[in-house]
């Protein structure tokens, strides 16, 4: 005669899953809140090494290193991956559209 589990014994056991699962899910949220003061670059693991992209001004170009941000992904020229503002491309020599390489930033 096989043995079946009563609705009380099924009841205890998921109510101790569900216990289980809230627990865990505090843990969780708790130790994302410490951290929060991480700096956003150091967030998410960045690729090693360089890429290579053709960029160019926005607007009316470098042996140089910069640190810059995204500020949209709209694209108005076609044939470019990146385009950087008129600032940057003039800190970097930038005229037209060229190869560059870049890469994301790294702790450290």
């Amino acid at each position: 005669m096989p043995v079946t589990p009563t609705l009380a014994q099924r009841l205890t056991v998921l109510a101790a899953v569900a216990l289980l699962a809230a627990v865990s899910a505090m843990a969780i949220v708790a130790q994302r809140g410490t951290d929060e003061g991480a700096a956003a670059l150091t967030s998410a693991p960045a690729p090693a090494g360089w890429n290579i992209a053709f960029a160019g001004s926005r607007g009316a170009t470098g042996d140089e290193q910069v640190l810059t941000e995204v500020i949209d992904n709209a694209l108005v020229e076609p044939g470019r991956q990146l385009e950087v503002t008129d600032a940057l491309a003039t800190m970097l020599g930038i005229e037209g559209t060229v190869e560059l390489q870049w890469r994301f930033a790294t702790a450290g």
